[in-house]
């Protein structure tokens, strides 16, 4: 009789090297374990917190706070984008004012106790408080807010990418509606191709923290942005960097102040790319 000890996958899921070469602290495959420090646990299981009759379910979720400090978790429909509220258990509440995304692809942001939502449709851009849904009516491309996608707020300002060209168009400091200012990135984008992600990214040296505007296009060029905004006479360019192209528009995610971003490569942390040579970066799903 032989025994032998075998360790928990403490290292993870392995996918790249070979078994008869692989460490015994990997996995050939993982299902519903997650490895930790020194410690592998099981998938917790789950509680059914709201349902619907739509065969497509919910396909965006986004976490509110309103000036009361009330939270709310609303939800989009299906291929509809209607909002409902989905605080409580149960079927879920919608949200008055007859508005849809029409797409099952949603962005969502916080602002001045707001929360935005649009669709990669062209459909209006809404704003709900949570109970009531309202069309903010702003003027950008094609004299309207419909060709509007991707959502986000830097320095005290809402931005949007455009699904028709490589813009991004900006709001005045402080406002949900009126006039957009257009800025045109494929003048930027040595590598051609559309931005499919604009956000705030902060960096930190010593004691300092940087906080920048990143615009990440569809072939994986990385342009980092200072400044108040793209009209201010110290608005710059301090960083250019490449990755691999990411796999699609919802390929990227904050995790705390960093950027992560699904690659054909793998996964990758913004902040890595920026620090790291191209050559010593590591793919956070390297394994």
């Amino acid at each position: 009789i032989r025994s032998a000890v075998i360790p928990p996958p403490v290292a993870g899921w392995n996918t790249k090297d070979p078994i008869s070469a692989m460490d015994s602290t990997f996995a050939v495959e993982l299902e519903n374990y997650f490895p930790g420090q020194g410690t592998v646990s099981l998938r917790n299981g789950y509680t059914r917190h709201v349902y619907t009759a739509a065969t497509t379910g919910y396909t965006h979720l986004a976490a509110y706070s309103n000036s009361a400090g009330t939270r709310f978790l609303i939800g989009l429909l299906g291929s509809s984008g209607t909002p409902v509220n989905v605080t409580s258990a149960g079927g879920g509440t919608a949200i008055g004012g007859g508005f849809t995304t029409g797409s099952p692809e949603n962005y969502s942001v916080n602002f001045k106790n707001l929360l935005f939502i649009k669709g990669y449709a062209a459909n209006d851009l809404m704003y709900t408080d949570g109970t009531t849904a309202t069309l903010p009516g702003f003027v950008g491309p094609s004299g309207d807010d419909k060709e509007l996608w991707r959502i986000t707020t830097y320095k005290g300002r809402l931005y949007f990418l455009t699904t028709t060209d490589a813009s991004m168009y900006y709001a005045d400091h402080d406002s949900i509606s009126g006039a957009l200012t257009k800025y045109d990135l494929s003048l930027l984008f040595t590598l051609g191709g559309k931005p499919w992600y604009i956000g705030p990214f902060s960096m930190s040296g010593g004691d300092i923290t940087q906080n920048y505007l990143a615009a990440i296009s569809e072939q994986g060029e990385v342009i980092l942005f200072s400044g108040a905004y793209p009209g201010f006479t110290e608005w710059d360019i301090v960083g250019k960097y490449y990755m691999a192209a990411p796999v699609g528009r919802q390929s990227f995610f904050n995790w705390g102040t960093d950027i992560v971003v699904i690659t054909y490569d793998g996964l990758v942390s913004l902040r890595d790319i920026v620090n790291a040579p191209q050559s010593e970066y590591v793919f956070l799903s390297d394994n």
